[in-house]
């Protein structure tokens, strides 16, 4: 396909744009502007972009980049022969449907707050937990149940060399052999690592970009260097760096920045995995993703389970029902509150009750 071709196929893009502003706002001037089908427009407007794109360019990183490339397309669109014409007008009209999305936010807001919700942002919750996750991991590998360890933190990187193509039970055959190794000198197994996409900065060429990669902390004791995984031979498909850690924690939320995108990632590829916690900080890291209202009447030993149909069961078998429902509003998901339940302790983190028995 020629370039003229491509952008003649933009053009048309931008047309389709025009198009279903103008149905969104109705044929009439003074007509009061319908906020939902605006964004409902936009939101086939968007997913056409993004399967034409596809078929132009290679893969990039998440929706961020594309949705600024389309941002630039917008601003700059082709002229020349042989392309189709657009008038001044959409233009104008464009303006004018990038201005009311103000008003579609707002009308959004004003509806969740009438209706006692709040919507959820599944990317930001998800990095959010993620964050935690592995925040909570690493520095209970800095301790033990005993309250102090003096292992040192050892910081491995493992990237792809180019052309070497990405499969999940890469980092699971190596992070094995690592185990074995540990288990021969009789050294605990104790790690967390996280997965990330490079972004090609550090290349004038932009090579490696959109590559998965790890980064992982392995614990180990005073005195042994962690070997590095390509010369024994656990990393074939690449390089790997080994380097006394100074900030482990640091180190590894250093990779889940807010702004990280998780969608970029393979099909199939875990975002970061943990092992070796003892028994206590295991049950303190569950604990820690239970629902408020659990964590209020638990500590990390008690075995509160997910009911079938929804709501959780305590130990003595009562049904707890959710505390939030699923609905919609504006096409976006969001949660309402339709219980409150009675908080025994208002807990700022991992807790274990003084007696099991009531104290009286």
């Amino acid at each position: 396909m020629t370039l003229t071709a491509i952008q003649r196929d933009q053009a048309l893009i931008l047309r389709e744009i025009h198009d279903e502003a103008i149905r969104a706002a109705g044929p009439d001037e003074g007509a009061p502007f319908d906020h939902w089908a605006q964004a409902s427009a936009l939101s086939r407007v968007r997913r056409k972009v993004a399967a034409q794109s596809a078929r132009y360019e290679t893969p990039v990183r998440g929706r961020q980049r594309k949705a600024a490339e389309l941002a630039d397309f917008l601003h700059d669109a082709p002229t020349g022969a042989g392309l189709v014409s657009v008038p001044t007008k959409v233009f104008e009209r464009q303006k004018t449907v990038l201005e009311a999305l103000g008003g579609v936010a707002a009308a959004r807001d004003e509806a969740c707050e009438a209706l006692d919700v709040f919507t959820i942002d599944k990317a930001k919750r998800r990095l959010a937990l993620l964050r935690r996750s592995v925040g909570f991991a690493a520095r209970a590998h800095a301790v033990s149940e005993k309250g102090s360890r003096t292992d040192r933190a050892w910081m491995v990187t493992l990237t792809y060399k180019p052309g070497q193509s990405w499969q999940s039970n890469h980092l699971t055959e190596a992070m094995r052999a690592m185990r074995l190794w540990c288990a021969k000198k009789g050294i605990a197994w104790r790690y967390v690592w996280v997965a990330e996409i490079q972004d090609g900065k550090r290349r004038t060429d932009g090579k490696g970009r959109d590559v998965i990669h790890y980064h992982a902390v392995i614990w180990l004791p005073v005195g042994v260097r962690c070997p590095h995984f390509d010369k024994r031979g656990w990393w074939p498909f690449g390089m790997s760096q080994s380097l006394e850690a100074k900030n482990a924690v640091g180190y590894l939320l250093h990779y889940l920045k807010k702004d990280k995108d998780l969608s970029a990632m393979p099909k199939g590829a875990r975002a970061y995995g943990v092992g070796g916690l003892d028994h206590s900080l295991r049950r303190a890291r569950r604990w820690l993703g239970l629902p408020s209202f659990v964590q209020a009447n638990s500590d990390i030993g008690d075995e509160w389970k997910r009911a079938a149909g929804g709501g959780w069961l305590c130990p003595d078998g009562v049904l707890y029902p959710s505390e939030f429902e699923r609905v919609k509003v504006g096409g976006l998901d969001a949660l309402r509150r339709i219980h409150r339940h009675e908080r025994v302790i208002e807990a700022g983190g991992p807790f274990s009750w003084l007696s099991r028995s009531p104290v009286h």
